[in-house]
């Protein structure tokens, strides 16, 4: 990859060598302890590695992800550049803090942690990164803003920059433990932007409603038994026994109740999980909305945590992968279906 401050490291030795220690960024170790790959099929390229065994790589050519040989992987920032600065800036990286405490309590977690790099290092840390900030162009930036910049960076690994094992398919867990919004919040806010178009058509024809069905539930309008109406026709014609139907008559028997030029009937925002629809279905219907890389995350990270007892799972999970397109999990899936089986 071609970039300004890796070529900065390429071309000056002492520079490389401050970056690779104390500050476990050394641009010769770029083999990984195994094949990888992003879950999304996006490029990867290794930049550089640290003494343990992990490695830096750069994420289609845009946000950097760091992999420790240990099966943990996240981003650490937006481009090379943010990587460096909070690699620089907290190379001890502190635990049981996060961007929620206060500065004080982190700017003490942070020098508690270098401390003990200091001792290692020697009295000289604070003179070589300077010196390294310097060479590299870089920023002095406050242990308070970088925790928040890595924090951050690791919350958006999910779902566009998963890891995998190349092999086997199985997902590298998260490195920074970030709250994963459900996949029912995803699809219910899609949901609403549908139901703002369908609104304002006062038409179905040609959208996959099922997503803003769902939202509808909890946002009932006026404007909606027109293209209810329409979903029950094209639904019946159909077949009807989809969950598309049962949803729209559903609503329109709660606009056939309480009038349908009255005030919403409906609170505007979910009140709880809605026990008809499984996590499975979510996942289904995100794939559905054109949340490709959000469904396919989770279905590998629930079929990582399947087991024996999980057979028809498994094989649910096969079909889903298939209907995202993605054929070698939809192998895995299966291959794991048959062995249980056997």
């Amino acid at each position: 990859m071609t970039d300004p401050l890796l070529e900065l490291l390429r071309t000056q030795p002492r520079l490389a060598q401050l970056a690779a220690y104390p500050f476990e960024f050394d641009i010769d170790r770029v083999q990984h302890c195994e094949d990888v790959r992003l879950a999304s099929g996006a490029s990867l390229e290794p930049i550089a590695g640290d003494d343990s065994g992990g490695t830096y790589f750069v994420c289609d050519g845009g946000p950097v992800l760091y992999a420790s040989s240990e099966g943990d992987a996240g981003l650490i920032g937006a481009d090379v550049r943010e990587a460096l600065e909070v690699l620089i800036g907290l190379p001890e990286c502190p635990g049981g803090v996060g961007p929620e405490d206060d500065e004080e309590r982190i700017l003490a977690a942070v020098a508690e942690a270098e401390e003990e790099l200091r001792e290692a290092y020697g009295p000289t840390l604070d003179a070589d990164r300077a010196e390294l900030l310097a060479g590299l162009g870089l920023p002095e930036r406050s242990p308070v803003e970088l925790l928040a910049r890595l924090h951050a960076a690791g919350s958006r690994t999910e779902p566009d920059f998963v890891l995998l094992n190349a092999r086997e398919g199985l997902a590298y867990r998260l490195m920074h433990d970030e709250p994963r919004p459900p996949v029912r919040d995803a699809v219910l806010a899609a949901g609403r932007e549908d139901l703002a178009r369908l609104r304002a058509a006062g038409s179905a024809r040609g959208m996959d409603v099922a997503a803003a069905l769902r939202a509808a539930r909890y946002d009932s309008d006026e404007r909606d038994p027109p293209w209810l109406r329409e979903v029950v026709r094209e639904e019946t014609a159909r077949g009807g026994t989809s969950d598309e139907l049962r949803l729209a008559e559903e609503l329109l028997h709660r606009h056939a109740r309480a009038g349908v030029a009255t005030e919403p009937v409906a609170p505007a925002t979910p009140t709880g999980p809605d026990p008809d629809e499984s996590e499975l279905t979510w996942i289904r219907l995100a794939g559905r909305r054109g949340l490709t890389e959000l469904a396919r995350v989770r279905l590998i990270r629930m079929l990582d945590d399947t087991g024996p007892a999980d057979v028809e799972l498994i094989g649910a999970l096969a079909e889903e992968f298939a209907l995202l397109g993605d054929s070698w999990q939809a192998a895995r899936a299966r291959r794991l279906y048959a062995s249980l089986q056997d």
